[in-house]
């Protein structure tokens, strides 16, 4: 289902997976919206759009709360001479809010940097995130 909804344009499945996540990660703690981690810009583009906004969406429509993107990838040069770990610091910066409490949303786990830069970058402008939640794990 990832792969469908990240090459094949399917916001539907993707919206699927938000309220499945819902369903099963029932949240018991104070969030204000759901964000995601966003793609990025190049990404999108190839793939018309983003899949971690769409199972935000879901997972926002199921816990009746608003879907928000809080965060922008920054346009970083990934040189050889920088390590990943470099590449990923200050990864994300945050539009302007007055959010308290978010979820945070990933399609994808890997290694787990991205979601702690995107955390990193919310909390740093004074948002604190209550739940993270990954939709699948590579």
């Amino acid at each position: 289902m990832i792969l469908h909804l990240k090459h094949r344009r399917d916001g539907e499945v993707g919206v699927y997976l938000g309220q499945q996540l819902a369903r099963h990660f029932p949240v018991h703690c104070p969030i204000d919206a759901v964000t995601w981690v966003p793609s990025q810009t190049l990404n999108r583009i190839k793939r018309g759009g983003d899949a971690s906004a769409h199972i935000a969406q879901g997972f926002a429509q199921a816990i009746q709360r608003p879907a928000e993107g809080l965060l922008d990838p920054r346009l970083q040069w990934h040189g050889r001479h920088r390590s990943r770990a470099q590449r990923q610091l200050g990864q994300f910066k945050v539009r302007s809010n007055q959010l308290r409490y978010v979820a945070l949303i990933d399609d994808v786990f890997v290694t787990g940097k991205t979601l702690a830069g995107a955390k990193q970058a919310l909390e740093a402008a004074g948002i604190k995130v209550a739940v993270m939640l990954t939709a699948a794990m590579r």
